[in-house]
């Protein structure tokens, strides 16, 4: 199968260098790999619907909320600050 691939042209794209016998083990492994995906396209799958998830949990996060709040508190007690901004020291300048 593996006939049809150019392993050395594969190699220079995987920016790989061989030695000499791992171009047949690689031919070997590519042979292999295309068997597998051949063995996979030929079993029928007609009808069966795709599998998504497999845990069945829909969202186990938290629902959001409150967090304007909390900003607004953070920027409030900040130091110096400016409606919804920080203001903070310059901590890079230009170069003159």
């Amino acid at each position: 199968m593996a006939d049809h691939i150019d392993i050395d042209h594969v190699a220079r794209l995987a920016r790989l260098s061989l030695a000499p016998g791992e171009r047949e083990k690689l031919a070997k492994d590519c042979d292999a790999i295309l068997a597998y995906i051949d063995q996979l396209t030929s079993v029928p799958t007609e009808g069966v619907e795709p599998l998504l998830q497999t845990t069945g949990l829909r969202n186990a996060l938290r629902e959001d909320g409150g967090e304007h709040i909390v900003a607004e508190h953070l920027i409030t007690s900040a130091p110096r600050h400016d409606d919804s901004f920080v203001r903070v020291h310059t901590v890079l300048r230009k170069k003159k």
